[in-house]
């Protein structure tokens, strides 16, 4: 099982991507310094004002304050967990949303998903698209 960490130079400032399904990123705030790379399945599932997680609006959590209340919300899973549950993922990158919704409905295998601001989300170097 491969297992990578990804590490992201130190940002600026905080900038907006238009970032669509499939696209690797990391979290911004990744305390360690080493990013766990995941992979964007839905690209705006609404604004962070507006979706919740359990009762909590994304907005609301503690680490999230500092984005806009309005950002767009991405829906990720992390590679890792890709890894350990769906090993052919690499293979359907191009319809991943659509594959792992298949492979949970035919095998009732289900990799966790993360919403998170975009703002809080960097896009980094892919190897399965950039080879």
């Amino acid at each position: 099982m491969q297992t990578e960490k990804t590490m992201v130079e130190e940002d600026e400032g905080i900038t907006s991507e238009s970032l669509s399904v499939n696209t690797r990123v990391v979290d911004r705030l990744e305390a360690s310094g080493e990013f766990s790379p995941m992979r964007v399945v839905e690209s705006d599932i609404g604004p962070a004002n507006q979706v919740k997680v359990g009762d909590t609006l994304i907005s609301e959590y503690d680490n999230n304050e500092q984005y806009p209340a309005d950002d767009p919300v991405v829906q990720v899973v992390f590679e890792k967990d890709l890894d350990h549950r769906v090993t052919d993922w690499r293979e359907h990158i191009d319809r991943l949303n659509t594959y792992l919704q298949e492979f949970d409905e035919e095998w009732s295998v289900t990799v966790n998903r993360y919403a998170y601001p975009q703002s809080r989300v960097k896009q980094v170097p892919d190897p399965i698209v950039d080879g």
